[in-house]
């Protein structure tokens, strides 16, 4: 692990798509440049100072508004804020439209090769595809095609590697600062407690140590463990930027059948020095822990994930735990457990 290019993520994993990095076509700017620079951040400030000041003078005669309507009608402050802002916070992923494959396509076609401040904009690339008669009355294959694109375009967004430090810093800080609103909101609904610690993995990333507390929580760490929250995020960093990993060796036999051996039990009964037993499951894990393992995969034999041999096996059994197919089942809930004996092994029934 410690041979080759080690400089950033995407260097320790070159067999991985990487995110193409945008160019903006800038060169060195000039000092009258610098200077209608300054000034325009100077007048930005000035502009965003007063639309500040406006809406916080807004946010004051709202609320003063507000709390007439309240005394009038007799209603609760939660009540109506609740009637005016109501929203919901669950959205549904919605597939690729034509639409949307139609300008993706045509994007790419005509901005391939473009520095930013070159390329088209979406009102000129939607006139382009409203122009283009190819792109009219198409056939069930270039549709599907189109789509096909524009969803691997999507994915390698979401899930493929930054091609620099610089690139990953930004995305990083980017999603925790959203994961920061995410969890406050969350906090402020259901009066949740949360705790997210996000460090590098490579002494070479540029990835500042992050880490988030809803209300109090950061004072858990103290009160219980004795040990600053920065401490924890500190020697967390240390252990992580020594581990030297990628995406490879994070997807390594070993590495898949220690997480899912992980997954198996621990998860189910909250304790860590619990092993399972497979040999003799029925009796040491469905009698003494009232609980039953469903939806193992099909076609998996039923052995510790230490005796499957082959990436595959132990990846789908670890994602179906992952995504709840496979789980464990608590049999307290719904009947007594009787256990049947014939030649050969033993079976716990479960009887409403």
């Amino acid at each position: 692990m410690d041979r080759g290019n080690n400089s950033s993520w995407a260097a320790r994993n070159p067999t991985h798509p990487v995110i193409p990095m945008q160019s903006n076509g800038r060169g060195r700017l000039t000092e009258a440049q610098k200077a209608s620079h300054v000034l325009k951040t100077a007048q930005n400030k000035e502009r965003s100072k007063a639309l500040q000041e406006a809406i916080t003078q807004f946010v004051q005669e709202q609320g003063e508004r507000l709390h007439d309507l309240v005394l009038t009608h007799h209603i609760s402050d939660n009540h109506i804020k609740n009637l005016i802002s109501l929203e919901t916070h669950y959205k549904k992923a919605h597939k690729p439209q034509l639409r949307n494959t139609l300008i993706h396509t045509k994007s790419k076609e005509v901005n391939e090769g473009l520095v930013h401040g070159q390329k088209y904009t979406m009102a000129e690339i939607q006139k382009m595809v409203a122009d283009d008669p190819n792109m009219h009355n198409l056939s069930h294959e270039p549709k599907k095609e189109f789509i096909k694109q524009l969803m691997d375009y999507r994915k390698m967004q979401t899930s493929d590697v930054r091609a620099s430090n610089v690139a990953a810093a930004r995305d990083a800080v980017a999603v925790m600062d959203g994961v920061l609103k995410e969890l406050h909101a969350l906090q402020d609904r259901t009066g949740i407690y949360a705790i997210v610690l996000m460090v590098r993995g490579h002494v070479n990333n540029q990835i500042q140590l992050m880490w988030i507390a809803t209300d109090n929580a950061s004072e858990f760490w103290e009160d219980q463990m004795e040990v600053a929250l920065d401490d924890v995020a500190c020697q967390f960093e240390e252990w992580a930027s020594i581990q030297k990993k990628n995406i490879f060796a994070c997807e390594d036999l070993p590495s898949l059948q220690r997480q899912t051996a992980t997954l198996i039990l621990r998860r189910a009964t909250g304790k860590m020095d619990i092993t399972m037993n497979y040999q003799n499951y029925d009796k040491a894990i469905v009698l003494v822990y009232s609980i039953k393992l469903d939806g193992w995969p099909v076609g998996l034999p039923f052995i510790a994930p230490s005796h499957l041999q082959t990436v595959v096996e132990v990846r789908t059994l670890r994602d179906a735990l992952k995504i709840g197919s496979c789980q464990w089942k608590n049999l307290q809930k719904g009947g007594v457990i009787v256990i049947t004996l014939d030649n050969r092994f033993c079976r716990a029934r479960l009887f409403r």
